[in-house]
């Protein structure tokens, strides 16, 4: 944990955080620190580096930490801290001062507090105010704006929740192609709609149109968006400008990434892979940090595509090579993610030719995730699965996995829908027979693939099979 957490500081606080070490002279620490950083020596090698024993290296180790942790605390200060603080004096206020003052330095709460879009703050303020006007015609005024404080407070919390259901919905929907999802996902953007249209709040109308232009990039044929005229780059843009309009908001902050997320899709879905690539090398720099915005967006699909990227051979100056992640990062992501770096997992470990870590990877997905409502992605995972085990040389497993995918499509009635799944299918099945001229059935049925595998119907995008794969599944 300690070495992860050092490895994702950016520069700017790690040096600071070294430089502070160096002052100090604590230079046990700064060995450690560098190593950790620099990720290249194990924990024995780091151990003798410092001239430590056990005891003392995890000593060593632990207060590195805490000293970690009370740094990053120092430097997290967020920017409206002196107002959530002065904010919780305003009780206190209508006793402790005259009524004037009170009144005064509630008002100038009051503005602020809306000018930061705070909502639950803004309740205590006009509970102050009510207060302090009990016997004025002002009370009623007050007491006005104290229920639509509130009702506007709920609309915020009721929103976020249905964005989170509606990616939900969207996720379930990506792996499983179930149409009555479509139904459900029209339900709750509509509610978004309503929810923007009775109140004047930029942050509605960002949660509104991230569902929107999700609803476009992912499940509209054209692009279209019920009940709007929009196009999905001109919602695009408003979320952008308003997030730049307010950078210091601590909500918005997050959603830089998921609105990254969102405009690579974008640009994937109209095939100028080139207009994204410095979208895609931010992404790919932060992978953990876009896997905590599952809630927010079908995020594991980014995973997927950058493996598409590679295998297209999609150059990003500056792009990271993103590692195997943890599936335990996408689970408030539900179903959708988990499958989905669980995927990219495998895929990744496919590609570089460790057969048996990705047929592990796919195998431990089959004991996370119950995969009766997705038939479309348990087919896509097994075929794949059928293919390491091949290529692992237990073919008697290839062919049962094999056997399987086969009874999953005809009892599915898949096979109009997947041509692309059946033709992978077709391939190992030729792949483990014994007739002859298995090498130029096995390259026409790949061939194939490779031709007609596009849209969003398409299986597998990023498999690719190089020529020592076709001579393996030839022999």
């Amino acid at each position: 944990m300690l070495r992860d957490v050092i490895i994702q500081m950016d520069a700017g606080r790690y040096e600071t955080f070294r430089n502070e070490l160096v002052q100090s002279k604590a230079e046990k620490f700064c060995q450690l620190l560098d190593s950790y950083r620099e990720d290249k020596l194990s924990e024995e090698e780091i151990q003798k580096l410092t001239a430590t024993n056990n005891s003392s290296f995890y000593t060593l180790r632990s207060r590195l930490q805490d000293k970690i942790q009370e740094y990053l605390f120092r430097i997290s200060e967020d920017s409206r801290a002196e107002l959530l603080k002065t904010t919780a004096t305003a009780p206190s206020l209508i006793y402790e001062v005259n009524r004037e003052t009170a009144v005064v330095l509630m008002q100038y709460l009051e503005s602020q507090l809306k000018e930061h879009d705070m909502p639950a703050e803004l309740v205590v303020v006009y509970t102050a105010l009510k207060k302090l006007h009990f016997n004025s015609a002002k009370f009623y005024e007050y007491q006005q704006r104290y229920n639509k404080n509130v009702a506007y407070m709920l609309a915020i919390d009721k929103a976020e929740e249905l964005l989170s259901l509606f990616s939900a919905e969207l996720g379930n929907y990506m792996i499983s192609d179930d149409e009555s999802k479509i139904d459900l996902m029209k339900l709750y953007l509509k509610e978004l709609d309503n929810f923007e249209r009775l109140y004047d709040s930029h942050r509605l109308r960002v949660m509104r149109g991230f569902a929107a232009a999700a609803y476009g990039i992912f499940v509209d044929p054209q692009m279209n968006i019920p009940g709007s005229e929009e196009t999905v780059e001109d919602i695009l843009k408003k979320i952008c400008a308003i997030l730049e309009t307010y950078p210091n908001d601590r909500y918005y902050r997050y959603l830089f990434s998921a609105a990254d997320f969102l405009w690579f899709e974008y640009y994937n879905r109209i095939g100028l892979y080139k207009n994204n690539a410095e979208i895609f090398a931010r992404l790919s720099a932060a992978p953990v940090k876009i896997a905590r915005l599952a809630h927010t967006m079908p995020i594991g699909k980014f995973f997927i595509s950058s493996l598409e990227r590679k295998a297209m051979n999609i150059n990003s100056p500056n792009a990271s090579d993103i590692p195997a992640m943890d599936t335990n990062m996408a689970v408030t992501g539900g179903d959708h993610c988990v499958y989905s770096i669980s995927l990219f997992n495998a895929g990744k470990f496919f590609a570089e030719k460790n057969y048996k870590e990705c047929a592990a990877q796919i195998n431990s997905l089959f004991s996370e995730i119950s995969f009766k409502k997705y038939a479309r992605a348990e087919t896509e995972a097994r075929i794949l699965l059928a293919f390491a085990y091949f290529f692992d040389g237990k073919t008697d497993l290839a062919e049962s996995t094999t056997r399987s995918i086969s009874r999953k499509i005809s009892s599915e009635k898949m096979e109009e829908k997947y041509p692309d799944a059946v033709l992978l299918v077709k391939i190992i099945k030729v792949a483990l027979s014994n007739g002859n001229g298995k090498k130029e059935k096995i390259t026409a049925l790949y061939k194939s693939f490779l031709e007609n595998n596009s849209g969003p119907d398409s299986i597998l995008k990023f498999l690719r099979l190089t020529d020592l794969h076709l001579d393996a599944l030839s022999a």
